[in-house]
């Protein structure tokens, strides 16, 4: 429905609602054969009874509202008219319809009168009854919601006695149907609800009730349960509401809301929903659908949106001629517009850094001419934030929240770790797809890709926004539910109108979560997102995305789950060819040359579920064995997918498909001949592949004659080359001293370390624990240096580009010095990037054996006019684990100290990858010190009883990063990990890099000096790390540390000063030593005012200076909680004291929380430190003991220029110093004024005391910082 008409249908049904009645009743009946229906003079539904199977659901008089109103525009808003405060209704019956209308005006509880018209209409059709619900408004208010009638009596459809509850479905969680019930409202359109109809129904009973929106308008609406009815007497109903913000003056008709009983679960009744919403939008034709019909694709970004440039549109042809060669005809291009993938929005024009609009229809058209299909990927709602385009108009587009806020802020990082952990990454909001000024150009875009031979699109991020405020979207005469939903829809429909005006065969695929966008096309994103829509419309399918080389599960499940499989290799970096995938390509081929032998089953056809095949009673399933059922419903033919996770093949008999007992059926397999067989059989499933059974009638006569047991069975067919037993750590790789050429290496010596160096590149090639005789790199090809970025930032952010980098291992080695066990390193420039420019830079790296340790230092001269961004060093890639045997090697143990606690992990057994984009590698980032406590790793062999210390001696306080790297990527979770093995790995090498990550933002023209790093083997396990880095730490900062003590403290929350010395008791009998204060300052404590001044509502400074007293007296101490993040850019107080303290990103932005938008303040602002310290000196001399630091650091790189601070120092440096700055103000006023606080870091132990109750001496921060460890709890009474 387009716009217009929309808008004609809200406001034009004046004349709809004068209906005329025949006959006049003060209750009603509604009855047919299938169903009668009691209406009582209120207008409620008090019994609906399904006379099929004579369940009835009732409720008693005045138990259910018929309907309510919400006036205003707040969600919240308090003001409601609902029928049960009105005079009785007119009830006027003809024919199968029964209308019950209040004329108006209604009244509030208060008695305040609305001139407001309501109408309810009941209509019996043949299998269902409709209701629906219309508004005349009169009134000078906006009619938010709409609440259609409750239909009561839910509980009922479970037998009196049976204990399993009744369910509502489908919904991401289905709902029981219990008393006591908390009430609960769910969205359509939505994630946990992307059809719009519910079900509830009892499992044993087979029997259920439909509750279905049966709306052609694309509008926001929910479904809401609550208990109702006396209390001897509770109940649970369901409604329907609108959210039509129906204006004064205006008129409004809800969609009928279709209420039936059905037999079945809820896809049974699902069924009804499908027949109307095929009658009334119809599912796009899978042979209209090209992209519906591939069950596999490649995807390729060619630019990451930090500039990393992976194809160029000369490439697409390779790109389409190495999937081909795997029998993957079809190639979707992301990351092909301004600033790459995520960047430039909504700017889908070629980046020039890739090619031209030329270029791109050069590309498009040898790809046709090779058989290969290319659709370009895009959206409809994203803009960037940075982009002048987004200032100067498109803000005024922007999908808004009832706040006025911008809905949603989002970004996806990729090209460096910065921007991967959201620190530099450009950043979007969505607009709403209603305003011509975006839906126009952006159609624009989509026709000129069509017209250049491009043979679809895919639209990503398909999210309207719930409810649209932009108060923009009255000049378009739409209402906030329909603005966002019709809005998309429009768009799309004019994108596939005008685009297969131009090329009839255009297809379009959505990542979505709504049922509606299958009109257009019938392929989604992501697998999950809408199965259940896939149980009602099997047109459709999912796709899951595929980016390990070693991942052979995924595929399997893929099969199994009759999802497509995107191809992206190393998450959409590279193509098929690339070598470590290769292995994997050929494991697509041939699941694709089975898939499409039977695709009509298997993947176009319909999935089974229930009670739809039989397998031997004594011979279950084994454990990691999966199935599913698959039917051509053209041609009622079966097929089981079996997958096998195991390590072992596993033997599944089949007795029967579909009750089907006896019949021929052929077993397929990949690499294998088929077998043909008869049911019942017995399948021998490969280990860690499938096994496909498909019913075969072709195949009797050759079933009948070889009755000969499955081959796979007794072993005479098994496959040696596919059989996987053997794992890469079985072995050391290459051998370190067998590989190492002596004349093309430095060694670097002494009693405890051999350090071997390439003189080509300085890459490091081997480390040499000498007295635990273990090799860290057991890996050399793998050997590496140091990286760094320089940075070509420009005005917006797609002509960025942040992944300027510059590999050591890649630059030629000038020349070095070796004396005294120190290693100079030099590497002289000009140094090459990876875009294959040159730069006036140099590197020193500096290894040093110094007593126990090996100590690094990297210095860069940067002489060019670019920024140096991130730092990557030392990296020490190729290892494998510590030990001489594979279980040693896999039993190595990966810890780092996170906060009060220590997170280990087996990486060198699985290996768990913590990022989804960008980096070609599994990867682990380990922030400091946002996540960990300290700026260290370990790695630890439990079976010798030895580690390595890897940690960062730096004498500056600046954020860094631990970065670990699984090269060339990882398999499946295993039974053996998930580790390539020798023979995937095909002579390949293997292993995980460490290093530290610097995001120094160093300004253009200085030289740069890098952490110190320091490794140290050792006997002993983490907590030995832990002391070596307590001891660094302590000589570091000597007479710098303060009372590193414990202390035991009681928060109190908000409460009025006078009331608080009466806490003081409950605390020493709990055996603490101070009370804090959690809610005490000016507008409450999370108000986005950092103001600390004691609420006058609370007794002002005067009883707040009393209460501290009393404590004291007591023996208390008092601190006060005392939290910086987050502020409220909209209050004034922000305006006048706190605007220029904002953390922005690196186009000026702030950085803002969702849903407020309130922003993060900059802790390390000379500005902010000054009047934070004037407030603590305040509150010092009101006599109170200290202050709680809380939620103090934006935990951010901040570019908001800080004299004298790069970065990544403002935060941590800079918010250190204004900690330490409010101390002294307050011990100035008062020597015994202390800070304490929870946030459990290094550098927090020199200015301030632990209050965290769960540091134990045997952590890694107890062990450091012994001050910190928690006591055990003693009471007043002397007991733990």
């Amino acid at each position: 429905m387009n716009r217009v008409s929309v808008a004609l249908l809200v406001v034009g049904l004046g004349s709809v609602l004068g209906y005329c009645a025949t006959t006049s009743a003060a209750s009603a009946r509604l009855e047919n054969s299938r169903m009668q229906v009691q209406i009582d003079d209120s207008g409620a539904v008090t019994s609906l009874v399904d006379k099929v199977s004579q369940i009835k659901l009732s409720v008693l008089p005045g138990a259910v509202q018929v309907f309510s109103l919400r006036l205003g525009i707040q969600e919240d808003s308090p003001l409601v008219l609902s029928a049960t405060e009105q005079v009785p209704p007119l009830i006027t019956v003809a024919d199968d319809t029964c209308r019950v209308t209040w004329p108006g005006p209604l009244v509030n509880p208060q008695g305040d009168s609305y001139d407001i018209k309501v109408v309810v209409t009941y209509t019996l059709r043949d299998t269902a009854l409709a209701v629906s619900v219309a508004v005349v408004n009169r009134s000078a208010m906006v009619v938010r919601e709409v609440r259609y009638p409750q239909i009561g009596g839910l509980t009922r459809l479970r037998p009196d006695g049976d204990e399993e509850p009744v369910q509502i479905a489908p919904l991401s969680r289905n709902i029981p149907l219990t008393l006591p019930f908390t009430e609960q409202e769910m969205r359509y359109p939505s994630w946990p609800m992307n059809m719009g109809f519910l079900t509830a129904s009892h499992e044993k009973t087979q029997r259920g009730f439909y509750m279905g929106a049966h709306d052609e308008i694309a509008r926001m609406k929910a479904w809401r349960f609550e208990e109702v009815g006396p209390a001897d007497a509770r109940d649970i109903a369901g409604q329907l509401i609108h959210y039509p913000f129906i204006q004064p003056g205006q008129s409004f008709q809800g969609c009928a809301w279709m209420l039936a009983f059905f037999e079945g679960d809820w896809t049974d009744g699902g069924q009804i929903y499908r027949e109307w919403f095929l009658d009334a939008f119809g599912v796009r034709d899978r042979r209209d659908d090209w992209i519906r019909e591939k069950n596999c694709y490649q995807m390729i970004m060619m630019m990451l949106p930090e500039g990393n440039i992976n194809y160029r549109f000369a490439d697409v042809p390779d790109l389409a001629r190495e999937g081909l060669k795997y029998g993957v005809d079809s190639l979707q291009l992301a990351g092909w517009q301004r600033g790459g993938h995520d960047n430039g929005y909504p700017y889908y024009e070629p980046d020039p850094r890739l090619g031209s609009w030329d270029d791109v229809e050069r590309a498009i058209r040898e790809c046709h001419e090779l058989g290969v299909r290319v659709y370009f990927f895009g959206n409809i709602h994203c803009a960037m934030l940075d982009l002048d385009w987004y200032k100067d108009e498109l803000h005024r587009y922007a999908a808004l929240n009832a706040k006025g806020q911008i809905t949603w802020i989002g970004h996806w990082g990729m090209g460096t770790v910065g921007s991967r952990l959201a620190y530099t990454v450009p950043r979007m909001a969505f607009l709403d797809a209603s305003f011509p000024g975006i839906a126009d150009p952006t159609v624009a875009y989509f026709k000129r890709l069509a017209a250049l031979g491009a043979d679809g699109i895919h639209i990503d991020k398909l999210f309207p926004n719930a409810l649209e405020y932009n108060p923009n979207i009255a000049e378009l005469g739409v209402s906030p539910d329909v603005s966002p939903w019709q809005g998309t829809l429009d768009v799309v429909a004019r994108i596939d109108r005008e685009c297969r005006a131009i090329n009839p065969e255009f297809a379009i695929s959505f990542e979505c979560v709504w049922d509606r966008v299958i009109s257009y096309g019938t392929a989604t994103w992501w697998a999950g997102n809408m199965s259940r829509v896939r149980r009602i419309f099997p047109e459709i399918t999912e796709t899951e995305g595929h980016y390990w080389p070693f991942d052979f599960f995924g595929i399997n499940k893929a099969l199994r789950e009759g999802w497509v499989v995107m191809i992206s290799p190393h998450r959409f970096n590279r193509g098929m060819e690339f070598r470590p995938w290769r292995r994997m390509s050929e494991y697509i081929a041939e699941t694709k040359r089975i898939r499409d032998r039977y695709t009509d089953i298997i993947f176009l056809g319909e999935r089974r579920f229930g009670d739809v095949i039989a397998f031997g009673e004594d011979a279950p399933l084994a454990e990691g064995v999966e199935y599913a059922v698959w039917r051509d419903p053209r041609g009622d033919r079966e097929a089981v997918i079996l997958t096998n996770t195991g390590g072992q093949d596993a033997l599944v008999k089949i007795s029967a498909i579909k009750h089907r007992q006896a019949g021929p059926v052929r077993i397929v397999r990949p690499f294998r001949e088929d077998v043909v067989g008869m049911l019942p059989l017995t399948v021998a499933v490969p280990s860690e592949q499938y096994a496909l059974i498909v019913e075969s009638p072709e195949d009797l006569q050759l079933a009948q004659e070889n009755k000969t047991a499955d081959p796979l069975v007794t072993g005479s067919a098994v496959v040696e080359a596919l059989k996987q037993d053997k794992d890469c750590l079985a072995g050391a790789g290459t051998d370190p001293l067998a590989a190492l050429d002596a004349s093309r290496h430095i060694r670097l010596e002494n009693d405890l370390y051999l350090v071997m160096v390439d003189t080509e590149h300085g890459a490091i090639r081997r480390i040499l624990d000498k007295q635990g005789k273990l090799d860290l790199i057991l890996e050399p090809r793998l050997g590496n240096n140091y990286t760094f970025a320089l940075p070509i930032v420009g005005r917006e952010a797609w002509t960025n580009t942040e992944a300027n980098y510059i590999k050591g291992a890649q630059q030629i080695l000038t020349r070095h010095s070796l004396s005294d066990n120190v290693l100079k390193l030099h590497w002289d420039g000009p140094l090459t990037s990876v875009l294959g420019v040159y730069y006036d830079a140099a590197v020193e790296l500096t290894i040093a054996l110094e007593n126990e340790q090996i100590t690094f230092n990297l210095l860069i001269d940067n002489r060019t006019n670019l920024e140096i961004g991130e730092v990557y060093y030392p990296i020490i890639g190729g290892t494998m684990g510590l030990g001489d045997t594979v279980s040693q090697r896999r039993q190595t143990l990966r810890t780092v100290p996170c906060g009060q606690e220590a997170d280990s992990q087996p990486i060198y057994h699985n290996f768990i990858n913590q990022t989804y984009f960008g980096e070609l590698y599994p990867e682990q980032v380990l922030m400091y010190p946002y996540r960990l406590s300290m700026p260290w790793m370990h790695l630890y062999a439990p079976e010798r009883k030895r580690g390595v210390y890897f940690g960062a001696h730096d004498p500056v306080k600046r954020v860094k990063a631990v970065q670990l790297l699984h090269e060339p990527g990882i398999a499946s979770n295993r039974h053996d990990g998930n580790w390539p093995r020798p023979e995937e790995l095909d002579g390949m090498p293997a292993g995980v890099s460490m290093n530290f990550l610097h995001m120094a933002y160093h300004p253009a023209g200085e030289k740069f000096a890098a952490t110190p790093v320091v490794l140290r083997f050792h006997d002993g396990d983490a907590a030995d790390a832990a002391a070596y880095y307590a001891e660094w730490f302590s000589a570091q900062y000597a007479g710098q540390q303060g009372p590193t003590t414990h202390l035991s403290a009681y928060k109190i929350e908000r409460l009025p000063f006078a009331e608080v010395a009466d806490q003081a008791q409950g605390a020493l009998d709990a055996g603490k030593e101070a009370l804090i204060l959690m809610d005490w300052k000016t507008g409450g404590q999370s108000n986005g005012v950092p103001d600390f001044r004691p609420d006058p509502d609370l007794g002002g400074p005067v009883a707040l200076a009393a209460a501290v007293k009393a404590c004291q007296a007591r023996g208390l101490r008092v601190f006060l909680r005392f939290n910086l993040q987050l502020a409220d850019p909209e209050t004034q107080f922000f305006k006048d004291n706190l605007a220029g303290f904002v953390c922005t990103d690196r186009w000026g932005i702030p950085f803002s929380a969702p849903v407020t938008r309130w922003v993060c303040l900059n802790p390390g602002a000379s500005g902010l430190r000054e009047y934070l310290s004037q407030q603590a000196a305040e509150l010092a001399r009101l006599g109170v003991d200290g202050l709680f630091i809380k939620d103090f650091f934006n935990h951010k790189i901040d570019f908001n220029p800080v004299e004298g601070m790069t970065a990544d120092r403002k935060d941590w440096d800079g918010g250190l110093q204004t900690i330490e700055a409010i101390l002294k103000s307050g011990q100035a006023v008062q020597p015994g004024f202390a800070l304490v606080t929870d946030f459990v870091r290094d550098h927090m132990t020199v200015m301030t005391q632990s209050i965290c109750e769960d540091i134990t001496a045997d952590s890694p921060f107890g062990r450091a910082f012994a001050g910190w460890v928690s006591p055990q709890p003693v009471s007043k009474a002397g007991q733990p």
